[in-house]
């Protein structure tokens, strides 16, 4: 994908609920970011937007609407969430919304010291 501000439609009812709104704005700091064309039916899409991504040979962009942004899909007994953008580039209050809501059991802010425990 390229570098750019991407309006995101929220598609999940739930996660809209949380974040009160039905679209957000996306930053794609970027130049090189893997863009979804499509899911496969048993994806659950939280997030699709109009974006412009670099073709294959180079010579040029593409644009996509209504691509994927955010997705996840149950793999095995754990859940895999994938996102087009990177998280560190959106607004901190929107992200620890949409990770509370996606990962189970996580606390955003809850800070690493950068020490493990055993």
């Amino acid at each position: 994908g390229s570098s750019e501000t991407v309006i995101a439609t929220v598609k999940d009812e739930d996660l809209m609920s949380v974040l009160g709104v039905d679209s957000i704005q996306l930053q794609f700091d970027f130049s090189y970011w893997t863009a979804m064309q499509s899911v496969s039916s048993d994806v659950d899409v939280y997030l699709r937007g109009d974006i412009s991504y670099r073709k294959a040979d180079g010579s040029g962009y593409v644009n996509l609407e209504n691509a994927p942004l955010l997705v996840g899909f149950d793999v095995d007994s754990g859940r895999v969430v994938f996102s087009s953008f990177h998280w560190r580039a959106q607004s901190p209050a929107v992200v620890d919304l949409m990770l509370q809501y996606l990962v189970e059991g996580l606390k955003p802010g809850s800070g690493y010291s950068g020490e493990v425990v055993p």
